[in-house]
């Protein structure tokens, strides 16, 4: 329980307005986009920096937990609050603070939705290329918290790498500022980096400076395959990566991925597909058909039966349709979805893909996998009903081999949406005692009273 005497003084910094106390308001608070729940004791929504600052004091002085959130829309429990305390929701801060032409780059503050930020940038001639599945919610500071990306990361990278700086709120309460608007900058710690990815573990993001790109038609085409075979589908990806063709989004898509979409969207699916491969160029006109090609190449090299090629931007953006609607498609096969985004080896997605299948079979579960191939990054899907318990039990076991499997293979439990709580009891498996003690170590320094977003990532 929070002391009434802090309630008080919280309302204080913020206004009472800003502060949510109510059962019924805190509900809304205690998930996320995961199968955890806890309810907050407290919901503060700061408006600047320094609101920030003096919220943080007040907790340290009275070691109450601190969870900074942003939409809500992150997969594995990143923002639930399992030792109770203060939900920092950050959606107040949403301004724009500069828009710098000359050297391409926009600063923000962390609670400004991806959507809203594009349709600004958009009206001036540039946007932010980093493209979660959840762009229309998610917002900029927990994108950088869980280092989002999305099917055009092969391109443009992820978040990271579309980063410049970073204003953090440490849990002493002291601001800092980390990274450079200049393209390189090596003095010093990256601590810029550190911030990435630690969930709010470390210290609340409040503002960020991002590159952007002009924003302008670009030529792109899409060729599909399919596959008798996951083997086949896996090597002609592995192949593709291998020979350096620039790809700017390289899907795959199961048979269970298949037959969900086809029956969602009635596109003219193959229904006797193991697996459905899609390759997108983009770029020079020229370029782009060139690349296509020998993709397309590839594709029946590695024994495609089925090979469509888009003429022209509108077959393209018709074959986008099945795989951008997926997990809709998947979600009204049963109402319970274990999501995960292990990523391998793209030369071990072969190996990866018929492991998953062998998973789903041991444990007599649905596995639907589909995911963004050209980077190894997949999301294997299992599909329950939460009301069935022993379904659901089989469902989070095969899961959690799906994970084992992956960093077997050289791979990691987490490709892009984190790891939270979700995936804490893997982080030793995947990165052992030492470096996890490591990690351990550097969250003491930044957080020596354990306050912020305790219980998360077995830190």
């Amino acid at each position: 329980m929070i002391p009434s005497q802090l309630v008080k003084e919280i309302k204080g910094v913020v206004g009472a307005e800003n502060v949510l106390e109510d059962e019924v308001d805190l509900l809304g608070f205690s998930y996320d986009a995961s199968e955890n729940m806890k309810m907050p004791d407290l919901v503060v929504r700061p408006g600047s920096t320094q609101e920030v600052v003096e919220i943080v004091k007040l907790a340290v002085k009275n070691k109450i937990p601190l969870i900074p959130r942003g939409s809500g829309t992150n997969l594995c429990g990143g923002t639930i609050p399992v030792l109770g305390g203060i939900i920092v929701d950050m959606q107040r801060m949403r301004n724009i603070v500069e828009l710098d032409e000359e050297n391409l780059c926009v600063t923000v503050e962390a609670g400004i939705k991806l959507l809203d930020l594009n349709k600004y940038l958009q009206r001036k001639g540039f946007f932010f290329p980093v493209d979660p599945g959840s762009s229309n919610s998610a917002t900029i500071g927990g994108m950088i918290s869980n280092n989002s990306s999305g099917m055009h990361s092969l391109k443009y990278g992820s978040t990271k790498d579309n980063l410049l700086e970073l204003e953090v709120v440490l849990p002493n309460g002291e601001i800092i500022s980390v990274g450079s608007k200049a393209p390189k900058q090596v003095s010093g710690y990256d601590l810029k980096s550190l911030f990435v990815g630690a969930e709010g573990t470390l210290g609340i993001i409040t503002k960020a400076t991002l590159k952007i790109k002009p924003f302008k038609e670009t030529f792109y085409l899409v060729v599909t395959a399919a596959f008798k075979s996951l083997e086949d589908a896996g090597r002609a990806i592995s192949r593709i990566i291998k020979e350096d063709i620039p790809v700017s989004a390289l899907e795959f898509m199961d048979k269970y991925t298949v037959r969900s979409v086809k029956e969602f969207t009635g596109l003219d699916l193959p229904l006797d597909a193991e697996a459905v491969v899609l390759v997108e160029c983009s770029g020079h006109e020229a370029s782009v058909k060139y690349y296509i090609d020998e993709a397309e190449k590839i594709l029946r090299e590695e024994k495609a039966y089925i090979v469509e090629k888009a003429k022209n931007i509108v077959e393209a953006e018709d074959l986008w349709k099945g795989r951008q609607s997926s997990f809709g498609a998947i979600a009204r096969v049963k109402p319970f979805l274990i999501q995960g985004d292990p990523s391998v080896p793209v030369s071990k997605l072969p190996e990866f893909v018929r492991g998953i299948e062998e998973i789903a079979k041991k444990n007599n579960v649905i596995v639907v996998t589909y995911g963004h191939a050209g980077e190894g990054n997949l999301h294997p899907t299992v599909v329950t009903d939460e009301r069935d318990k022993d379904e659901l039990e089989r469902g989070f076991k095969a899961m959690g081999e799906i994970y084992r499997l992956a960093i077997s293979l050289g791979g990691t439990s987490s490709g892009e949406h984190g790891v939270g709580l979700s995936k804490a009891k893997y982080m030793s498996y995947e990165h052992g005692e030492k470096v996890l003690n490591v990690m351990r170590q550097i969250k003491k320094v930044f957080d020596p009273f354990n306050i912020m977003n305790p219980g998360k990532m077995s830190l």
